[in-house]
């Protein structure tokens, strides 16, 4: 397999510190192949560096928890809990893996890239030596790395995330759980957060995300606690502890938190000169008559809605069904009434119409006047067919 020297130096340099054999050499750097980005890595190269990176997150969290469960027996669950989240944290890791010199062998590595890059590479190394020493090689790299560094964490309280033990001080002493609420920052596309403590904000912060922000906020509270607790009338732990010494042996007397002192401030009457505001007769009439409705609507008691029971619920849309049918009917009736009456109508109308028209006596009196029997005998006479044939009738 083909190295470069930056590779190999930086093997050099980890086997004289943790006492690796010369045989790991080819296993570490084909689990830092995957991730270098100049030559570009093969398929392969990439897979093989991405599933030695998860076990060696494994590794690593596992590590972490033997550290703390061996050196701090008395310490309770949630402690250790914070310091092994922020020990394997990607800053963390990114702090010591460029403190080996693995940012040498970050070959086409962009500024953003090299944040990832880092706690990739760490993790990938220690799947590898897991796989060729086992976990005793990956706990004693572990511990001579990390060991100071968590210690340190522990005795000074200065470890993350740091909202869990917020959420515990705050329970046991307050006996009430912080608040947190986000919003956004006007002409930004960051998130604030603020910490709420018994109703009361007692710290802020502003992030790329409401997880940042919360962060910030977290890491303001912190250094001043004991003061916001004061502010509050309390005091983690009831009080400070101090030494007292006598002519025998020393003793301890507890010095109770002091509650804030509330100063009363008397309000400012500010005195102002009546104005006068000619009133218009018709619109104050109007006026208080919209009031006087207004005020009987107030009046009025507001019904509370009880929920329906499946009972009420089915004889309500029965009687609407019912209601529904008989409004149907109607109209049904309504619409035959309107037709028998219009076809009554257009009855009437056709029997004047065929009504014979009266007679005109002055005409058929006409008609039998001897001039009209001379117009008639002028007339020719109509033949009519016979049996024997046309016969002609005359006078």
């Amino acid at each position: 397999m083909v190295t470069s020297p930056s590779l190999e130096g930086l093997f050099e340099s980890l086997r004289r510190r943790f006492g690796l054999p010369s045989g790991y050499k080819n296993s570490f750097c084909s689990a830092v192949r995957g991730f270098q980005r100049n030559p570009i890595p093969t398929p392969e190269e990439i897979k093989h560096s991405e599933r030695l990176e998860f076990l060696g997150d494994s590794c690593l969290q596992f590590a972490i928890t033997k550290l703390l469960h061996r050196e701090f027996p008395s310490e309770d669950e949630g402690v250790l809990s914070s310091v092994k989240g922020n020990v394997v944290s990607g800053r963390t890791l990114a702090t010591h893996a460029e403190a080996l010199g693995f940012h040498k062998v970050a070959r086409g590595a962009t500024p953003s890239r090299l944040k990832s890059f880092l706690p990739d590479v760490f993790e990938a190394f220690l799947g590898s030596l897991f796989l060729y020493k086992g976990i005793d090689a990956v706990c004693n790299v572990i511990e001579e790395l990390f060991s100071e560094h968590v210690i340190d964490m522990v005795v000074r309280r200065s470890f993350k995330p740091l909202k869990s033990m917020l959420q515990e001080i705050a329970a046991r002493e307050l006996g009430r759980d912080p608040r947190y609420r986000f919003e956004r920052v006007k002409g930004s596309a960051k998130f604030r957060a603020h910490i709420l403590l018994l109703g009361k904000k007692v710290a802020q912060g502003t992030g790329l995300s409401k997880k940042g922000a919360e962060d910030t906020a977290l890491e303001h509270l912190f250094p001043r606690l004991n003061e916001v607790f004061r502010s509050l009338g309390k005091l983690p732990g009831g009080g400070r502890k101090r030494v007292v010494r006598t002519k025998g042996q020393p003793t301890t007397r507890r010095i109770e938190a002091k509650k804030p002192v509330v100063v009363k401030k008397k309000p400012v009457v500010v005195k102002k000169k009546p104005v006068e505001i000619k009133k218009n007769p018709v619109a104050s009439k109007k006026k208080a008559i919209v009031v006087g409705k207004e005020a009987k609507e107030k009046e009025k008691p507001t019904e509370v809605k009880k929920e329906e029971t499946m009972e009420e619920r089915r004889a309500r849309f029965l009687a609407e069904r019912k209601k529904a049918t008989a409004q149907k009917i109607r109209n049904a009736q309504q619409g035959r009434n309107r037709e028998n009456e219009e076809k009554s109508s257009s009855s009437s109308d056709s029997k004047k119409s065929d009504s014979p028209k009266p007679r005109d006596k002055k005409k058929e009196k006409g008609a039998s006047s001897p001039d009209a029997k001379k117009s008639e005998a002028a007339k020719p006479k109509e033949k009519k067919p016979t049996d024997s044939g046309w016969t002609t009738f005359g006078n």
